[in-house]
């Protein structure tokens, strides 16, 4: 039996054994003749765990993506955040999940160039209305974290690629997430600022206990993933490699 309290309005399950977050049957259709771009997708991700994702470019890799972090909504199927369904919750309520129980890290970084370092880390805190009494220290844990304490006044146009994806990795975690999903962290980065993003990011998940979905074209990522899987014309193709002590699975139907 699994047992819940709720803290900050966020549900969270005091069992080992609960994904993060599962996807059963996760089908999409777009346009006016319903071309199916994800079809039957069954996803259970765990805490702790780091699963790579791979494929062609067009594969549907982006579009699952967005409906795991809940920018979409599938046209079939059922997706659960700790354990809770998302499909028939409202707007507002898919909203304030995606806030609390998500964090994203893109390829472009998206920074706010007008705010400071600081600043862009505390964008979604706000936007969730959290207290800065907690939230500023957090910030300010993070960034150090990410090595740079030193640069919490700067802006962006005054940081290099790889700085800049170290705050947007900042940012992802202000808000204490159980999942993050990365969608090409390191495409924009030379190859040394990509390792250490790769490093910081593996590291962060074995930390924080959170569950880690990385799409990605790098072969080097699958070196250090839990689950290693790969996606054509909107179906999963390949099993995991290995299994982080869960009977998890990802598979087309």
């Amino acid at each position: 039996m699994l047992h819940s309290v709720r803290v900050d309005d966020r549900l969270t399950l005091h069992s080992t054994s609960t994904p993060c977050m599962e996807a059963r049957k996760i089908t999409k259709l777009v346009g006016r003749k319903g071309i199916e771009v994800i079809r039957g997708i069954d996803l259970s991700l765990y805490p702790g765990e780091l699963a790579v994702l791979m494929g062609p470019s067009g594969s549907g890799k982006s579009t699952l993506l967005n409906i795991l972090g809940l920018l979409d909504q599938p046209t079939e199927g059922e997706l659960f955040i700790q354990g809770r369904g998302v499909e028939r919750m409202s707007d507002r309520d898919r909203s304030r999940i995606r806030g609390r129980e998500i964090g994203f890290v893109f390829q472009a970084f998206h920074l706010i160039p007008s705010l400071t370092v600081i600043q862009n880390v505390l964008v979604p805190s706000d936007l969730a209305h959290l207290s800065r009494k907690a939230s500023v220290p957090r910030a300010h844990h993070l960034l150090e974290r990410v090595g740079l304490a030193h640069r919490i006044a700067h802006f962006p146009s005054e940081l290099s690629g790889g700085e800049m994806q170290r705050v947007a990795i900042a940012r992802s975690l202000i808000n204490e997430p159980s999942i993050l999903l990365c969608d090409e962290p390191t495409g924009s980065l030379d190859s040394r600022s990509g390792e250490q993003i790769m490093t910081l990011i593996h590291s962060l998940t074995k930390e924080g206990g959170r569950a880690v979905l990385m799409v990605t074209h790098d072969p080097r990522w699958g070196d250090m993933a839990d689950k290693h899987f790969e996606m054509c014309d909107g179906r999963i193709e390949s099993l995991p490699m290995r299994r982080c002590n869960h009977d998890s699975t990802l598979h087309a139907a």
